[in-house]
Protein backbone atom coordinates (compact mmCIF):
# COMPACT_ATOMS: atom_id res chain seq x y z
CA UNK A 1 0.00 0.00 0.00
CA UNK A 2 1.45 3.34 -1.09
CA UNK A 3 0.17 6.71 1.05
CA UNK A 4 0.73 10.34 0.15
CA UNK A 5 1.64 12.44 3.42
CA UNK A 6 3.27 15.85 3.56
CA UNK A 7 4.00 15.81 -0.64
CA UNK A 8 5.97 12.45 0.49
CA UNK A 9 5.28 8.95 -0.90
CA UNK A 10 4.97 6.12 2.04
CA UNK A 11 5.69 2.65 1.42
CA UNK A 12 3.57 0.04 4.06
CA UNK A 13 6.42 -2.43 5.09
CA UNK A 14 5.84 -6.28 3.91
CA UNK A 15 5.56 -7.53 7.26
CA UNK A 16 6.89 -11.68 7.77
CA UNK A 17 5.22 -14.08 8.66
CA UNK A 18 5.93 -15.52 12.54
CA UNK A 19 7.03 -18.64 13.07
CA UNK A 20 4.37 -21.50 14.33
CA UNK A 21 4.57 -21.85 18.20
CA UNK A 22 7.33 -23.77 19.75
CA UNK A 23 6.30 -26.77 21.12
CA UNK A 24 9.01 -27.78 23.18
CA UNK A 25 7.88 -31.33 24.29
CA UNK A 26 6.90 -32.59 20.30
CA UNK A 27 9.77 -30.45 18.52
CA UNK A 28 12.10 -32.42 16.63
CA UNK A 29 14.98 -32.05 13.31
CA UNK A 30 16.30 -34.87 11.32
CA UNK A 31 19.77 -35.76 13.40
CA UNK A 32 21.59 -38.67 13.85
CA UNK A 33 20.99 -38.92 18.09
CA UNK A 34 17.25 -39.27 19.22
CA UNK A 35 18.79 -36.68 21.88
CA UNK A 36 19.88 -34.39 19.32
CA UNK A 37 16.52 -34.27 17.67
CA UNK A 38 14.54 -31.90 20.08
CA UNK A 39 17.74 -29.39 20.46
CA UNK A 40 18.37 -29.55 16.63
CA UNK A 41 14.69 -28.48 16.18
CA UNK A 42 14.64 -25.94 18.85
CA UNK A 43 17.54 -24.15 17.88
CA UNK A 44 15.92 -24.18 14.02
CA UNK A 45 12.96 -22.58 15.61
CA UNK A 46 14.75 -20.16 17.15
CA UNK A 47 17.01 -19.33 14.35
CA UNK A 48 13.94 -18.80 12.32
CA UNK A 49 12.63 -16.58 14.96
CA UNK A 50 15.71 -14.48 14.58
CA UNK A 51 15.36 -14.45 10.92
CA UNK A 52 12.10 -13.32 11.45
CA UNK A 53 12.65 -10.33 13.74
CA UNK A 54 15.81 -9.59 11.22
CA UNK A 55 13.51 -9.21 8.27
CA UNK A 56 11.34 -6.91 10.74
CA UNK A 57 14.14 -4.66 11.54
CA UNK A 58 15.04 -4.07 8.01
CA UNK A 59 11.85 -3.56 6.98
CA UNK A 60 11.17 -0.60 10.20
CA UNK A 61 14.73 0.94 9.41
CA UNK A 62 14.04 0.92 5.53
CA UNK A 63 11.25 3.38 6.07
CA UNK A 64 12.20 6.91 7.86
CA UNK A 65 8.71 7.34 9.22
CA UNK A 66 9.28 3.90 11.53
CA UNK A 67 12.98 4.78 12.42
CA UNK A 68 11.31 7.18 15.46
CA UNK A 69 9.67 4.18 16.83
CA UNK A 70 13.19 1.88 18.00
CA UNK A 71 15.90 4.21 16.84
CA UNK A 72 17.95 4.05 13.91
CA UNK A 73 19.95 0.92 14.84
CA UNK A 74 18.38 -2.19 14.36
CA UNK A 75 16.87 -3.45 17.62
CA UNK A 76 17.79 -6.86 19.56
CA UNK A 77 15.22 -9.80 19.43
CA UNK A 78 13.37 -8.67 22.78
CA UNK A 79 12.99 -11.92 24.78
CA UNK A 80 13.18 -13.52 28.49
CA UNK A 81 14.26 -17.06 28.84
CA UNK A 82 12.52 -18.33 32.58
CA UNK A 83 13.74 -20.87 34.08
CA UNK A 84 13.86 -24.26 32.44
CA UNK A 85 10.81 -26.49 34.04
CA UNK A 86 12.30 -29.88 35.58
CA UNK A 87 11.63 -33.14 33.25
CA UNK A 88 11.89 -30.89 30.28
CA UNK A 89 14.73 -31.76 29.29
CA UNK A 90 15.01 -34.97 26.53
Amino acid sequence: MTVRKNGRTLIAPTWPELPDPLEVETVAAPAGNPRARRALGIARWWDGLCATWDVVEEQRLARSYLVRYGGSAARVLPVVIGAARPGIAA
